[in-house]
């Protein structure tokens, strides 16, 4: 009876310091309209390097196509030069969490060509970004759109 319950024990904690292994990381290309979409399915919350080159062989030759960061499992991209070349071969490689670009200043220029400043308060850790909109009373549609 102690045995089973050692057993148990051993399970149990077995179980929780296991990990589960990431989502695997594919690509699907779709050519229906033309110039290939690639869609890149893979493990969310980091970023990925998509990178084409035009044979395998030659596997050090690859070209930077872009950068897509994966909010979701998935994420597309048209690359509208594939129509023009030789088909091509694609990749996708894995990088952390690129760390947030921050501006230190920023300027706003208005319709009338005015520059506002924009001003940071950086007490609030929680948000990432302010958006200001100003529209006249006519726009209907954008008062509809925005929360």
């Amino acid at each position: 009876m102690k045995a089973l319950a050692v057993l148990s024990a051993f399970l149990l904690a077995l179980s929780f310091s296991t990990r589960l292994p990431a989502q695997p990381t594919s690509l699907r290309i779709d050519r229906d309209i033309g110039p290939a979409r690639v869609t890149i399915d893979a493990e969310p919350g980091f970023d990925y390097r998509l990178e084409a080159a035009p044979a395998l062989p030659h596997s050090t030759d690859w070209d930077f196509l872009a950068t897509l960061r994966l909010g979701s499992g998935s994420q597309s991209w048209l690359d509208a030069a594939s129509g023009l070349e030789s088909p091509r071969f694609y990749r996708a490689v894995k990088f952390g969490p690129a760390p947030p670009e921050a501006a230190q200043d920023f300027r706003l220029l208005d319709h009338l060509g005015r520059s506002r400043w924009l001003n940071y308060y950086l007490g609030m850790t929680n948000v990432r970004a302010v958006v200001l909109i100003f529209t006249g009373n006519g726009c209907l549609k954008l008062q509809e759109m925005v929360p």
